[in-house]
């Protein structure tokens, strides 16, 4: 389970660079080009926040599953246990 965490936490960090890069790539673009007002900024912002909910939602979906299987494997193992009679 610690190893899965790990992992999403991982990824998560690398989907989150790439977010902060597009950020800044679409930065640099409107200051160029002279876009930088009030629309252009409230663009950039919305992207950004848009996709860093991108990011948390797929990393919460992967959390959520990981636990899902952990309690279905639990469950299963707990069905196949059988009782013991005591005479």
């Amino acid at each position: 389970m610690l190893n899965k965490i790990e992992c999403l936490k991982q990824k998560m960090k690398e989907e989150y660079v790439k977010k902060v890069d597009e950020y800044f790539i679409e930065y640099e673009k409107l200051k160029s080009n002279g876009k930088l007002d009030i629309n252009g900024i409230e663009k950039l912002l919305g992207d950004g926040i848009a996709g860093a909910k991108k990011v948390l939602t797929k990393t919460s979906e992967g959390l959520l599953e990981s636990e899902q299987n952990t309690e279905a494997t639990t469950i299963e193992k707990k069905k196949t246990v059988q009782f013991v009679e005591k005479h």
